[in-house]
């Protein structure tokens, strides 16, 4: 299993670094504009990278090389290849030259950053990926190269939580999708009732969610046959007509609901006894007070 664990992180890493080099072939890379059009997603990820080799550092100082690779591991897979990599696609396909040129030169030289992080735990693949992102000279090796220092001038809450707000939406709406069946392949409409969602934050959410059409407004009421999400200072409302069949979905729901009823009749049944109430201990009394709420929840 542990063998498994590993080729698929390198198998992730690899992937990382094929997509990068890929629209080499089509973009320049320029390092003069490594720190130009940042974005809401470039300063979370450079916050990430500096917080994560601020925590590497402190680990491997407390011998605490567990923790260590867990850091490394969850900042690559996580942070840079399932939603960083993702965000930048939209730049990286814009048709402003100079755009993607700083996009794409700031992704690698984040990239490069990552594999020196994680060098001394992966050696090969580290040193194999480095060689190919550059012009490297005759002799030059990632382990002889300069290794990454926190600056916590990038590390940034705000980035991070602005980050995090969005994600959230997104990972909202595709629940949706997995609860409710809709393939990958169709594109949904999607209502958000918000006035924390900002303009620029649109974009990412329709690319990475697969939204067709993204309403937002704070006066947003709830349209017939939707199934919703609700976060903080957040409804998100999804049409399932020409989505689903929804008569077989009504069936699914009240099949559930007789379920829960029949259950819920149980428990009022016992907590009505006072012989069980008096006699059983008072943290079982509470368990099953807890069921009842939960279950009267989840039938209303």
């Amino acid at each position: 299993d542990k063998c498994e664990l590993g080729r698929n992180f390198a198998n992730k890493i690899w992937n990382a670094g094929r997509f990068l080099l890929m629209n080499v072939e089509n973009i320049p890379l320029k390092k003069e504009l490594k720190n130009s059009y940042i974005d809401f997603s470039d300063e979370w990820i450079y916050s990430r990278l500096n917080k994560t080799l601020q925590m590497l550092n402190k680990a491997m100082d407390d011998f605490e090389v567990n923790n260590a690779i867990k850091l490394i591991h969850s900042f690559i897979w996580n942070d840079f290849c399932d939603w960083y990599v993702e965000m930048i696609k939209n730049r990286l396909y814009a048709d402003d030259e100079e755009v993607k040129s700083a996009v794409l030169t700031r992704a690698i030289s984040i990239f490069e950053d990552a594999l020196k992080m994680l060098h001394p735990f992966m050696p090969f693949i580290t040193e194999e990926l480095w060689q190919l992102m550059d012009i490297r000279k005759d002799g030059e090796s990632i382990s002889t190269s300069s290794y990454p220092i926190a600056d916590e001038n990038l590390i940034k809450d705000s980035a991070d939580e602005e980050m995090e707000f969005v994600k959230d939406i997104i990972t909202a709406i595709r629940n949706i999708r997995g609860e409710m069946n809709i393939a990958p392949s169709k594109k949904i409409n999607a209502f958000i009732k918000s006035s924390s969602v900002k303009d620029y934050q649109i974009e990412y959410i329709k690319k990475l969610a697969k939204v067709e059409e993204l309403q937002v407004d704070v006066n947003i009421q709830k349209p017939k046959a939707s199934a919703s999400a609700v976060l903080k200072d957040v409804e998100i409302f999804i049409p399932l007509e020409g989505l689903i069949d929804l008569e077989v979905e009504r069936q699914k729901i009240q099949k559930e609901i007789t379920r829960l009823e029949g259950s819920l009749a149980g428990i009022e049944k016992k907590l009505s006894n006072e012989k069980f109430v008096s006699n059983a201990a008072p943290e079982v009394v509470e368990k099953e007070r807890a069921k009842q709420k939960n279950w009267l929840e989840n039938i209303g």
